[in-house]
């Protein structure tokens, strides 16, 4: 109920464009557990907010805070989804090549955000490979056993 009450307060301030709220909705959306009752949507909203406070020029501490929590994030399927994990940019962005679900606007910001990526990039193809060779009736071993 409280978290319930500080979104909505957060929200309303987000909606009055104070960018430090944003940035801290943002961090509490993106956050949410889908695994305990959380939606992705919401971790996918909180990543687009905290985008939106990397994107601002205004207060720099507040595009650096933004930017910090969508690198922290960067093992999230719906946060490296949403925006490009270096800047926070969400137009013309391009897939990342090794895991087909990070997205990133250039070179630039996938050469400085790889150390930050690699991980969820393996870990990402991984999953894809499995979820594929599941859905295709199991993995090679099982298919050259059968």
């Amino acid at each position: 109920r409280d978290w319930a009450e500080a979104v909505r307060l957060y929200r309303l301030a987000t909606a009055q464009r104070h960018m430090r709220a944003t940035v801290c909705l943002g961090e509490m959306l993106v956050n949410v557990d889908p695994g305990a009752g959380g939606e992705p949507t919401q971790q996918r909203e909180g990543a687009l907010l905290l985008a939106r406070a990397a994107q601002q020029r205004e207060d720099t501490s507040v595009s650096d805070a933004a930017l910090a929590f969508l690198g922290e994030h960067a093992g999230k399927r719906e946060v490296v989804r949403a925006c490009c994990i270096g800047c926070g940019q969400t137009k013309k962005l391009k897939v990342c090549s090794k895991c087909r679900v990070a997205k990133f606007c250039g070179a630039e910001c996938v050469q400085r955000m790889w150390p930050v990526h690699k991980a969820g990039c393996r870990r990402f193809a991984a999953e894809d490979a499995a979820s594929a060779s599941a859905g295709e009736g199991g993995s090679e071993a099982d298919r050259a056993v059968g």
